[in-house]
């Protein structure tokens, strides 16, 4: 097989993951607001909604472990990562669409330092940036490190949100010193280079696996303690762990065969999906109030407006920053600007 061939398939697989995953992002937060309702739900109305919200729990994390596939196997000038990652990548699109939020939900200037005051989903940003300020670090142990280091560094940081889930109070020596989410990209980087595809079916027995233990451990712990019990929601619960590495290893190793229409809106999703992250809660919000009795049914059409809207917004914005890239290239004008809007919308 060509090298341009296997690099082609390098990124059909991480496009794939990436649609996948902003997908999994706002069905997720479709559903969220009715599980949250419990116990005013019948049983079988919430356990529907927490099957759902179980299917996607690995969203977030193949975000994580896609980064740290992609952005770990490069080598990067510190000055350059900043400005063109840091700043460029992520920083810009958060002061934009923080802009946007602050002015329509009247929220202080000093939001800008605390994101989830903006927006509880802005977390992601803060999350995002603080792996994104690691990962300079995190590859040059990458580089150097020896199979026991590897070894060592992974037992690492799958151990330590594994005690802090079980043992909240630990204190024998401070864990919180690191960054749990770091284990999405850190074993990420080595699953995306591993060979696995003898386990692909393993894998993704081990997914459903986890997402019915997720389903079934918060119906019955919901139902013991009479309000919605999500421990085994949390990214860093080991279940969720467990779940979105088995779901990457199968995603990665599968041979998807799309045609060129569907093609086309996996590339278009996998663009705009730092985008659609920051706008779909707005949109959402705005879909609550319509839907002020959230249902089954109504979380379904939450999904599928708020989808059509973020994929429009971002569809015209292609049209009229590719119409102004033209103009200026028939004017034989400096397009700087237009690119860095391009950058700035995500």
């Amino acid at each position: 097989m060509e090298k341009n061939e296997i690099k082609n398939i390098k990124l059909e697989y991480v496009s794939n993951i990436k649609a996948l995953a902003i997908i999994m992002v706002l069905i997720l937060h479709s559903y969220s607001a009715l599980c949250y309702k419990f116990p005013d739900l019948s049983m079988l109305e919430f356990g529907n909604a927490i099957l759902w919200d179980s299917f996607v729990r690995p969203a977030v994390p193949l975000f994580l472990i896609i980064s740290g596939a992609t952005l770990l196997a490069r080598d990067y000038n510190i000055i350059n990562w900043y400005k063109e990652k840091i700043f460029m990548r992520l920083s810009l699109p958060y002061l934009f669409y923080g802009t946007i939020y602050i002015f329509i939900l009247h929220k202080p200037l000093s939001s800008y330092l605390s994101p989830s005051t903006i927006c509880y989903h802005f977390y992601f940003f803060s999350t995002i940036l603080a792996l994104y300020i690691l990962y300079p670090i995190l590859r040059i142990i990458i580089i150097n490190a020896n199979k026991s280091v590897v070894i060592y560094t992974s037992l690492l940081f799958i151990s330590l949100p594994i005690i802090n889930f079980l043992f909240p109070t630990f204190s024998l020596f401070d864990i919180h010193i690191f960054n749990f989410d770091i284990i999405y990209p850190f074993i990420g980087y080595y699953l995306s280079r591993i060979e696995l595809s003898k386990y692909k079916n393993t894998a993704l027995g081990i997914y459903l696996l986890s997402t019915f233990i997720v389903w079934g451990g918060t119906y019955f712990l919901s139902q013991k303690y009479g309000q919605l019990n999500d421990i085994l929601f949390h990214y860093l619960s080991p279940v969720v762990i467990l779940g979105s590495f088995s779901l990457f290893i199968f995603l990665k190793h599968s041979d998807i065969k799309l045609t060129n229409i569907l093609k086309n809106i996996r590339d278009f999703l996998a663009r705009h999906t730092y985008g659609i992250f920051f706008i779909h809660p707005l949109i959402m919000g705005k879909l609550y109030y319509l839907y002020n009795k959230v249902n089954l049914i109504h979380g379904l059409i939450i999904f599928l407006y708020t989808l059509l809207i973020c994929c429009l917004i971002f569809y015209i914005s292609e049209k009229i920053l590719q119409y102004l890239k033209d103009i200026a290239n028939e004017k034989k004008k400096t397009i700087k600007f237009i690119e860095l809007i391009t950058k700035t919308i995500a």
